[in-house]
This record gives structure tokens, C-alpha cells and sequence, in this order.
């Protein structure tokens, strides 16, 4: 055990300091928080063109991610060719700011709340999912043309108010008794 972790701490360091979309992202994501701080309530898509580069060229000039490997994200400063956090959540909370983080909140994590309210067995296969595009849209991926997470924010908005309704129906009728 202790040999399979010796190796394994040498290969994600490895991994950390040579591997181009960890650099990428990592400087991306501390851009993006950097940009958010100094503009809470959003810079748009057209001042995203100008602040997050600059953003980036501070991050850059930093000793966090000295270390790592940039040569992506440093093209980013002559183009806006693929600029971008790479993720839903770091590129809109620099386009929209809080009025994003209260979205965010509303759409996703309190319906990840709603659902796990609820104990029963079959909303595990409810859950799981949610929660996985939850923390995908943090970490990876961007929303707008992933059409399957679309659908199953339909079907859980359709399920949410099935139940509403169901617990509504089922309150109303014990006050009746």
C-alpha cells in the first residue's frame, strides 16, 4: 500500500507540472475568481474579451502556477481564439456575476436540495445525476450544447412539481379530514 502511494503521489506530481490542461485550467479557474472579485456583478461577454486576459497575464505574473505548464493559456493573451475557462460555471460567473450565483444556486444546487430531502431508494437514480452535472459544469464542461443535460433538468423540473403537487394534494386533504 504504501508503494502504490509513493508512486502514485510521483505520478499525479508529475501529472500537475507537465500536463498542459491542468495548467490551463487551473490559471483559468483563479482568473475567472480573480475577475469576479474585482467586477461582482459581471463583465459581460464583451468585457470578458478584455478583463479575463488581463486577468490571466496577473495569475500568470504569480508564483501559484509558476511551476506549472502554461504555453496554452499563455496564447490566450494574443488571441481570442478558444478563450474561455473551459466550464460553465467560471464563464459565466465572470459574464454575469452574483445575479449568475443566484441562478446557479436557484437552478441547480436548490433542486439538488429539494431531491435530497426525500429518502426514498428510486430518486438515487434522480440524484446521482444531478449531482454529476452539478460538479461537471464546475469542473469541465459548458452547458449550452450538452442537449442531455438539458433534458434531464426538463424532467427533473416536471418530477419537482409532480411531487409539489403530490404533497400539496396530500396536505389538503388531511386539513379536509
Amino acid at each position: 500500500m504504501i508503494f502504490i502511494t509513493i508512486i502514485l503521489q510521483k505520478n499525479i506530481d508529475a501529472q500537475l507540472h507537465s500536463s498542459i490542461t491542468f495548467g490551463t485550467r487551473f490559471t483559468s479557474y483563479i482568473s475567472s475568481i480573480e475577475v469576479f472579485l474585482t467586477h461582482p456583478f459581471g463583465i459581460g461577454c464583451s468585457g470578458f474579451i478584455y478583463y479575463f486576459p488581463e486577468a490571466i497575464r496577473d495569475v500568470i505574473n504569480t508564483s501559484w502556477v509558476s511551476t506549472l505548464d502554461l504555453t496554452e493559456v499563455k496564447g490566450y493573451l494574443t488571441t481570442t481564439k478558444a478563450l474561455s475557462t473551459k466550464t460553465d460555471f467560471f464563464d459565466n460567473l465572470m459574464y454575469g456575476g452574483i445575479a449568475f450565483v443566484i441562478f446557479y444556486y436557484q437552478f441547480f444546487i436548490k433542486r439538488y436540495f429539494f431531491f435530497s430531502k426525500f429518502n426514498q431508494q428510486n430518486l438515487f437514480f434522480v440524484k446521482v445525476p444531478l449531482l454529476f452535472c452539478i460538479l461537471a459544469g464546475v469542473i469541465y464542461i459548458t452547458y449550452y450544447i450538452k442537449y442531455e443535460v438539458w433534458f434531464l433538468m426538463a424532467f427533473l423540473d416536471v418530477l419537482q412539481s409532480q411531487m409539489i403537487n403530490k404533497n400539496l394534494n396530500k396536505d389538503e386533504d388531511s386539513r379536509c379530514s
